[in-house]
């Protein structure tokens, strides 16, 4: 099998047959939890493309609402989440993540969508995830490992 090919939002990506697994949700300069990462290599032997959310460069780290490389990076972020197979929406309890919570809200009622929510104990509003999960049968995690899980499961029912 082949490891996964890694797009990050200063690349371009095209029509696919692999499954696609898009990692969203928070995003810190000095995570704590490398989680995407850690994803990534659990699905290495997988045959799929994997959409990152995080940037080679801090240049999206500008937040304001003129700076075209900030607009670039929520854009590339909705644009591959609703394109993807599989997402992985992942709340660093050492944050806050308001953009993940915002990423919930607009993911969350989507019946095609294959939205699995990785919320850790800790999290600051993990019982607000939660309500959003049970209201729509999303399926949760508590952790990345089991986060992976249901990726592989999705994985091998669907490919």
């Amino acid at each position: 099998m082949q490891a996964p090919a890694l797009y990050v939002p200063d690349t371009k990506w095209w029509s696919h047959k692999p499954a696609t697994v898009c990692l969203i949700g928070s995003i810190e300069h000095n995570p704590t939890v490398p989680w995407q990462t850690q994803v990534i290599n659990a699905l290495q032997q997988r045959s799929i493309i994997v959409f990152n959310a995080r940037r080679v460069s801090d240049a999206a780290s500008i937040q304001l609402p003129d700076h075209p490389e900030f607009n670039a990076q929520i854009a590339w972020e909705l644009t591959h989440a609703i394109a993807a197979d599989i997402v992985v929406l992942f709340f660093d309890p050492t944050s806050v993540s308001p953009d993940a919570l915002v990423q919930l809200g607009l993911l969350a009622d989507d019946p095609k969508m294959s939205l699995i929510v990785v919320c850790p104990p800790g999290f600051w509003r993990r019982d607000y995830v939660a309500a959003i999960c049970t209201r729509y049968e999303l399926p949760s995690a508590n952790s990345i490992a089991q986060a992976v899980e249901m990726v592989e499961a999705i994985l091998d029912s669907r490919y």
